[in-house]
């Protein structure tokens, strides 16, 4: 069977995005689908910035007998018009879905989206393998696991396979499935200008967040490091030289993060590296280390600068800990960028006030932030929904993100506002005026300096007289 796996477009196509990596959670199923005999191909339409038209006109000529999509929330209604799209030119052609938007609540995607036929929760190499087995063979669909699939009695969820899966039995990621977008240089990371990569070497996070999708089921699996030391030599001799690790916690098994440290030394490769982690979860010597093996760029979940918050969300830090673990990675020669949360249940313009003293005064190299988005099945969105506080929903239909209406906010407008403010009152100083283009123009990095004019422009629109008024001195 011929099995057609889509990379939804992500953005808006006069927008330039942070990064467009390729998408190795569809070249992970591509690869276990290949590898049992299947003819796959990977349409990567965010990297080639298709239209929906183009995707499904593509989709059409490649006459599939089966169409995967990944369902993000972010995206949610976009990938919605496009399925239903897909399923009127194709009407016989069967749709899959997946991804963590499947994987929080399966039986309510398949309520909202009946226009597609197959909905896959969780890890997904075997189960969508064992799906396409099961159209080509006609046998029955209630052994596929994590399945959620329709029924003459109505839904039906599969349970979930009890074997553990081995991460390590998993093949590298074909990506010569996706060589067109790879030689038109589609894919890019625009703090680097090197030739440019990305690798998973683990799955999941232990902590459990109350705002984070990794806290709705909590699965975690490491490489071990013959696996990743494997899948970098492996891509370190096609010419790449900046490799972003695209784990949600690279360091959170010490040991291992601490061998593959002492790998990446011993092997003395002309090889940059972007990590995340958290900053309760390092300590000098790990931070020495990283800085030896090759990590030029480390990125932390600050989120607030409020310790209230920060133990309401869960997040097990502290703000005294944040600024000196910045500080620390940055004396060892890191670049750090650090990540931040505004509208929080609980937040208010005196706490983003703390958010905003807090970068200032630890001057990461930079940053970023993030209005909360109650995802579905969160702790924060469950609450939110019991407590009358969560305005919209995870609606399909509905373009808008549902938000969390605070005591003082009159819409989500409001943090937008601030949000705006946040970046003013951080990036719109000397250190970073002389900083940002120094970096572009030593690292020819065109990219950089395109996102930082469209930047720019975001940040300058003023905000209102009554954030401005509030914003911190």
């Amino acid at each position: 069977m011929k099995v057609l796996l889509i990379n939804p477009p992500r953005m808006d196509a006069h927008r330039m995005a942070k990064k467009v990596h390729p998408p190795l959670n569809l070249l992970y199923l591509a690869t276990a689908l290949k590898n049992e005999g299947h003819d796959v191909d990977v349409m990567d339409a965010n990297a080639a910035d298709m239209t929906p038209e183009q995707v499904v006109d593509a989709a059409a000529a490649s006459a599939p007998g089966l169409i995967g999509y990944p369902l993000f929330s972010d995206i949610l209604h976009q990938t919605t018009l496009l399925i239903r799209a897909t399923r009127r030119r194709l009407p016989e052609t069967p749709i899959v879905l997946g991804g963590i938007h499947v994987t929080a609540d399966p039986r309510d995607n398949a309520e909202r989206i009946p226009e597609a036929d197959f909905f896959i929760s969780g890890y997904a190499e075997q189960s969508l393998a064992m799906l396409v087995r099961a159209l080509e063979t006609g046998a029955g669909l209630d052994a596929v696991p994590s399945l959620t699939h329709r029924t003459p009695e109505g839904i039906r969820t599969n349970p979930d396979n009890p074997a553990k899966m081995d991460i390590n039995a998993i093949p590298i990621p074909d990506r010569s499935l996706v060589r067109e977008y790879y030689d038109r240089h589609e894919y890019y990371q625009v703090l680097n200008a090197r030739p440019f990569d990305t690798i998973v070497t683990g799955r999941g996070c232990p902590f459990t967040c109350s705002f984070c999708y990794n806290a709705v089921r909590p699965r975690t699996m490491t490489r071990s490091p013959d696996s990743v030391m494997d899948e970098i030599v492996y891509l370190y001799g096609r010419g790449v030289r900046f490799l972003d690790v695209d784990d949600d916690h690279f360091t959170f098994d010490r040991p291992r993060a601490m061998e593959i440290f002492k790998r990446l030394e011993r092997e003395k490769m002309d090889l940059s590296l972007f990590i995340k982690a958290r900053p309760n979860n390092v300590d000098d010597e790990l931070i020495r280390a990283a800085a030896r093996a090759g990590v030029k760029i480390i990125s932390y979940g600050i989120e607030s600068g409020s310790q209230r918050l920060l133990d309401a969300m869960r997040k097990e830090t502290n703000v005294e800990d944040n600024a000196r673990v910045i500080a620390a990675s940055q004396a060892a020669g890191l670049q750090v960028h650090t990540g931040y949360l505004i509208g929080y249940p609980g937040e208010t313009p005196e706490t983003i006030e703390e958010t905003i003293r807090f970068a200032r005064a630890t001057k990461p190299d930079a940053v970023s932030l993030q209005i909360l988005k109650p995802y579905l099945g969160t702790e924060v969105y469950e609450q939110a929904k019991a407590d009358g506080t969560l305005v919209g929903s995870w609606d399909p239909d509905v373009p808008d993100w549902p938000w969390v209406r605070l005591p003082w906010t009159e819409s989500r407008d409001d943090l937008v506002k601030w949000g705006r403010v946040f970046y003013r009152k951080t990036y719109l100083r000397t250190r970073y005026a002389i900083a940002f283009p120094a970096r572009i123009i030593k690292n020819a990095n065109m990219r950089m300096f395109q996102f930082a004019m469209q930047s720019l422009d975001d940040i300058l629109r003023p905000a209102p007289k009554s954030a401005q008024n509030r914003a911190a001195p």
